[in-house]
């Protein structure tokens, strides 16, 4: 696998392991020479090997398979593959937007996560988009490393979780707006790290979570 992808054996071992991340441009290249499911690769759900992906058009397309996907309350939804799906652009982990500015591509990776339309019912799925969670600042509700958030762009309505830009430096807080201090309370769900209160103007909210994919530990 390691000559085939043109890595070390070694650096190969590690993706396989779990002790290193795979790069985007990897997964892209096991996609076209193997038919990775990378839907499998991210969440463990379906096939390892899938023959095509959704949109046969797309080269950057990720695979769904039919499934079972469980909600956190239990509820178990079947996943058909005609399911109405959408394919959600995802973050890169640091964008240079500003406020005001319009995306541009290099604010995305080159994949996309396709997700079944009727989790963004009432949302404008134009405006959805992923990112991935790194660290374990948001652990205490079951929001941990590797997971993919799905946010609204531009979307600021009262408190909440959302996704933003503090100094640049691109994270997912839970966000506390105090309209009369003029203070803006960043909280990690996690003890370990303490809250932090802030001027707006040191933050760039790029979009509020509506929900995430979550990715239980063995």
């Amino acid at each position: 696998m390691g000559d085939m992808l043109g890595i070390a054996q070694t650096t190969y071992a590690n993706y396989e392991s779990g002790k290193a991340n795979i790069p985007d441009e990897l997964k892209t290249k096991l996609i076209n020479s193997v038919g990775l499911n990378v839907n499998w690769l991210l969440t463990g759900n379906g096939e390892m090997i899938v023959s095509a992906v959704s949109n046969p058009s797309s080269s950057n397309q990720l695979a769904i398979d039919s499934g079972e996907y469980k909600t956190p309350s239990g509820k178990t939804i079947l996943i058909q593959k005609d399911s109405s799906t959408y394919s959600v652009p995802i973050l890169a982990s640091k964008v240079s937007a500003g406020p005001g500015c319009e995306w541009s591509q290099a604010d995305f990776r080159e994949l996309r996560m396709p997700t079944l339309e009727k989790f963004f019912l009432g949302y404008p799925k134009d405006d959805i988009f992923a990112a991935e969670v790194v660290g374990d600042s948001m652990q205490d509700i079951d929001l941990i490393d590797g997971d993919f958030v799905f946010a609204c762009h531009n979307l600021v309505r009262g408190n909440g979780i959302y996704v933003m830009a503090l100094d640049t430096e691109v994270i997912v807080k839970r966000l506390e707006i105090d309209t009369v201090e003029r203070k803006l309370r960043i909280i990690s769900k996690n003890s370990d790290y303490p809250d932090k209160v802030v001027d707006p103007d040191r933050v760039i909210i790029l979009g509020k979570v509506i929900g995430w994919l979550h990715r239980y530990a063995n």
